[in-house]
């Protein structure tokens, strides 16, 4: 818990311990049980949204036999939350890591810093859906997908459903990490700031597109509207 609180507020002196002793494994314990639970009391609204996504020709019995599928589904997406978060925060230090060697850095990097720098910046996705929770339960109405200051909720949502997704993933909260990850790299590494930046964006534009990638699919094959 230290460790975490000290990459979120003192990034620099988290990313040396990182450096030398990369831990991980309590952290995402921390992490994955926190953003298991918020995912859990924001599930609700996450049914309702679904709900309002599905094309007009959607009937009500079509609802109903959504909504008890959803329900069906939820302990066995609970189960596998942990397991789906270490899968996709593993990928990105494993980009992270072999981007980063293709740089030449001064000093060799591991998996094992790569996970931990990872893991540990993730506390600031995690605070975004510890935000974006509180607001569903103080409104009813509000869309648990909205993270608190991004560029979906200051320029308004866009007719597209990958452009929109974009625009809420651009985030006060995706801004911090980045930063936490630029000085991790920055550490761990021996690079200057400048090129620690463009790792970074370069692993997390790849993230991004992937993961955008994977939600117009998803999107095409189930007929979801905005």
């Amino acid at each position: 818990m230290r460790l975490l609180l000290q990459t979120l507020f003192t990034p620099r002196k988290a990313a040396e311990l990182i450096k030398s002793n990369p831990r991980w494994l309590g952290a995402f314990l921390i992490l994955s049980v926190v953003s298991t639970v918020c995912y859990a009391l924001v599930y609700p609204n996450l049914v309702q949204a679904t709900l309002d996504h599905l094309p007009p020709t959607a009937i009500e019995a079509d609802k109903q036999v959504v909504i008890e599928t959803l329900q069906r589904e939820l302990p066995a997406k609970l189960g596998f939350f942990p397991i789906r978060l270490f899968i996709g925060w593993s990928t990105f230090s494993l980009a992270l890591m072999y981007v980063c060697k293709a740089f030449a850095p001064l000093d060799p990097v591991r998996f094992r810093q790569a996970l931990s720098l990872e893991v540990h910046s993730e506390a600031t996705s995690v605070l975004s859906h510890m935000a974006a929770m509180v607001a569903v339960l103080l409104n009813a109405n509000a869309n648990p997908s909205d993270a608190p200051l991004s560029l979906a909720g200051l320029i308004g949502h866009h007719q597209d459903f990958v452009v929109n997704s974009l625009l809420r993933s651009l985030n006060i909260f995706t801004l911090w990490q980045v930063i936490i990850l630029t000085v991790g790299v920055s550490i761990v590494c021996g690079f200057g700031k400048i090129k620690s930046l463009c790792i970074v964006l370069i692993v997390w534009s790849l993230s991004t597109m992937f993961n955008l990638g994977a939600l117009k699919l998803l999107q095409d094959e189930l007929h979801l509207l905005l």
